[in-house]
């Protein structure tokens, strides 16, 4: 009889997923966000980078519904323009707009401008903030190897901010992943219609590439890839001094910077892959890049997360502490959005298994089970990641791939009577 029972419970358990009608719930969440954007970007100063993510959650879904996405870019691209022509970004930020506008911009001159913008608002000075800082900054703080970016600009460390001109895991593998999207973009046109001005674009974007690959294997060798957790930590340790770098904590990790990084080695194991095939008319430099190991460290990613982040329902957790571990002041909300980033680029890898079936069911069941308002900032990108966990589930290469995991065999009345009778063997 338990096994009869077991095996029923299997069974409900199952077909729970298709209980919901998750279109329904990601329809809904895109309503919220869309209708509220507005009176968010006009009443917080400070989201940027919350409004690209949200941009790029509402893009997802209109994706895989097949919907006309024009109002949703238009209403972005107003957003953007406003928020470039008030200030100033942090670096990162521009990271998230970048990536948002190569990937639904291609086609449209104004949008594929926006996504070069961003490039180049980093890459003109996210490199160079040390060398622009105070002689006692840049005696205390000087990187332990050169390339990458920082953040922002080396200032004295302020107490409620502990992002402050470091060099985070999360800058770099923006600018990684923007840079070679921009190559692939522009390397694919070239090999079609060869011309000396994609010439000139490929190798900008290549050398930029080069640059932020040969940063993170120096740094992937200094333990910013956590050999023993198998995961990239939050930010590097140390300064050449050997000095703690700024609010360092050792194994603490968060679900978004594995998501950026496994599309950003993603995309430069395709671009090397590319580069190869055509022949390398430009005679680019492929010296040193050790693609076996980034296919080894995207594994490895790809296997941990599943573990490492899991919570108790077995939905995805956004970060990894030890116990003690005290986050930066004033940065804990910014963190709350990490697991539907890393459900977007693990989507874009089209890679799955049994585990992730089961993870994807959880969180998207989780995310079309809660409350849908938008009251302020906080409940906007509550809605922004449950779209986003829900997107992962309607994907076309997820939804294929969670039918076939949940359809049952066909089963005989015979032997559905004989494990009534058979007693559960709690060893198996």
């Amino acid at each position: 009889m338990k096994k009869f029972l077991l095996f029923l419970g299997f069974f409900c358990c199952s077909l729970s997923i298709f209980a919901i009608d998750f279109k329904d719930a990601a329809e809904q969440r895109f309503q919220a966000l869309f209708n509220n954007v507005d009176s968010i970007s006009d009443n917080y100063s400070n989201v940027f980078w919350q409004l690209a993510i949200a941009f790029h959650s509402m893009m997802d879904y209109y994706t895989s519904a097949k919907k006309d996405p024009s109002q949703v870019l238009e209403k972005a691209y107003q957003i953007f323009q406003s928020k470039t022509k008030s200030k100033e970004w942090w670096w990162d930020d521009y990271g998230w707009w970048g990536i948002f506008w190569n990937q639904f911009g291609q086609g449209n001159k104004q949008y594929e401008e926006a996504s070069e913008y961003c490039f180049l608002s980093i890459n003109n000075a996210a490199p160079y903030a040390w060398d622009k800082a105070s002689s006692q900054i840049q005696k205390e703080q000087e990187p332990l190897f050169e390339g990458g970016c920082f953040n922002a600009n080396l200032v004295e460390a302020k107490t409620h901010d502990g992002l402050t001109g470091i060099q985070n895991t999360i800058t770099n593998a923006l600018m990684l992943d923007l840079s070679l999207r921009l190559f692939l973009h522009s390397y694919q046109k070239y090999i079609s219609a060869p011309n000396i001005i994609l010439e000139e674009k490929i190798k900008k974007y290549w050398n930029v590439a080069r640059r932020q690959e040969s940063w993170f294997s120096c740094w992937f060798d200094q333990g910013l890839f956590n050999n023993k957790l198998n995961f990239v930590e939050e930010r590097v340790s140390k300064y050449k001094n050997n000095a703690p770098a700024l609010y360092y904590k050792p194994n603490r990790a968060w679900v978004g910077d594995q998501g950026v990084m496994l599309g950003a080695l993603g995309n430069l194991i395709k671009s090397v892959e590319l580069i190869n095939s055509s022949g390398n008319p430009l005679k680019l430099n492929l010296s040193s890049i050790n693609v076996k190991r980034l296919k080894e460290i995207k594994n490895s990613l790809l296997l941990s997360v599943k573990k490492i982040f899991i919570k108790k329902d077995g939905s995805f957790g956004n970060l990894h502490i030890d116990e003690g571990d005290n986050f930066p002041f004033g940065d804990w909300s910014d963190y709350f959005n990490g697991t539907g980033i890393w459900f977007r680029f693990f989507n874009y890898s089209n890679y799955t298994d049994t585990e992730y079936q089961k993870i994807i069911e959880a969180s998207a069941t989780a995310s079309a089970s809660g409350d849908i308002y938008v009251t302020d900032i906080n409940s906007f990108l509550d809605v922004q990641n449950s779209l986003a966990n829900i997107n992962a589930i309607l994907s076309p290469s997820k939804r294929n791939i969670l039918k076939n995991a949940y359809a049952l065999p066909e089963i005989s009345w015979e032997s559905l009577l004989c494990c009534c009778f058979e007693e559960y063997d709690y060893s198996k």
